[in-house]
């Protein structure tokens, strides 16, 4: 009756998500329902006030760090190495988002025009990099430039060349890994970079080869239903519009992709105030991209975005069924919960 009464406590706790402290290393690769290639979760703007990062701690491995008002390297490197100690005192890596030490963004009154290198680049990479370095174990990967071909398409008035961009980016790249020779750099790019034409839905791919910078570790590229919908976009075939274009683009991505590069998936799990999107759907697009991520072995850091709500945009953390979704997500990949079946036999073979 003792056994009886042990195992059945045990499928309850599974059952609830609260795993029983034990190591299954071992049995992972066949029993995590999540995968095994993904190997870190974590919220895209999770790590920035006012968000705790003790409670995003319980689901995530990482968070994101960087605070694009501050543009000096020094007062940058220090907010975000607070940032990076405290998520380490949680046992978290760090994500961080570097774009303003190497890069300036143009504007024109209130009017965006671009992104552009800048000419000192090097020396306030230095002053940064001196102040992190004792930390440097504590971050899971530099980002450089958000969007890069979609973000530094003008300056001044004038487009930037992607090959142009290509080569900042490659420069900012050898730049970083010359301090830091083992850091992981990641660069997430705008699905529409991709595109032969926008205009206003996704059209088809570029004829010419969409180019990935050299010495970059993790790559991926953001493609959100929440903006289409936001946009009026998908009106009659919503989501099923929207997989069949994401599909064609992501393995076009793919095939430019190298076998060495790891990938970056970043859901959208958000919705603009002024076009409320419902949280099935949002449910729905979780569910197609953690299958995603399961089933492709090149997958292996997964970025819901985006946790705090900001902007225009409603967040994760005030959508109650996506919240809860990706939290039990972050639970199985971070600590393998196996099912209910599993535990009991586990037990009883011992």
């Amino acid at each position: 009756m003792k056994r009886i009464i042990v195992v059945l406590s045990v499928f309850v706790m599974s059952a609830s998500c609260y795993a029983l402290n034990w190591d299954y290393t071992e049995n992972k690769t066949k029993f995590c329902s999540h995968g095994t290639n993904i190997k870190h979760f974590g919220f895209i703007k999770s790590g920035r006030p006012p968000v705790s990062i003790e409670n995003v701690s319980r689901y995530t491995d990482w968070v994101d760090v960087g605070d694009n008002s501050v543009t000096d390297p020094v007062e940058r490197a220090q907010s975000d190495l607070n940032t990076i100690i405290e998520a380490s005192s949680y046992n978290l890596k760090s994500v961080v988002q570097v774009d303003e030490i190497f890069f300036e963004y143009l504007f024109n009154g209130d009017t965006f025009e671009g992104v552009v290198l800048r000419s000192n680049y090097i020396d306030r990479w230095l002053v940064y990099s001196d102040i992190i370095a004792p930390n440097i174990d504590d971050i899971l990967m530099f980002l450089t430039l958000d969007e890069p071909y979609w973000a530094g398409c003008g300056a001044a008035g004038s487009p930037v060349q992607e090959t142009t961009m290509k080569e900042w980016l490659e420069s900012v790249a050898a730049c970083i890994k010359t301090t830091f020779p083992t850091v992981k750099l990641g660069q997430v790019y705008a699905y529409v970079s991709m595109l032969e034409n926008y205009s206003s839905n996704p059209t088809s791919p570029k004829s010419e080869t969409f180019s990935i910078p050299e010495g970059y570790d993790y790559v991926g590229f953001d493609m959100f239903y929440s903006s289409f919908r936001a946009n009026g976009y998908y009106e009659v075939e919503k989501y099923a519009g929207f997989i069949s274009d994401f599909t064609t683009l992501y393995t076009y991505f793919k095939n430019v992709v190298s076998g060495a590069h790891k990938l970056i998936i970043i859901p959208g799990s958000f919705y603009h105030d002024f076009f409320e999107v419902s949280e099935a759907e949002l449910l729905q697009d979780a569910y197609f991209f953690m299958d995603l991520a399961r089933n492709d072995p090149q997958i292996e850091v997964l970025a819901p975005f985006l946790y705090k709500t900001c902007y225009n945009m409603v967040g994760i953390e005030d959508l109650y069924f996506v919240d809860t979704y990706w939290k039990h997500i972050g639970k199985q990949i971070l600590h393998c919960i196996p099912s209910p079946i599993y535990m009991i036999l586990m037990y009883l073979s011992d």
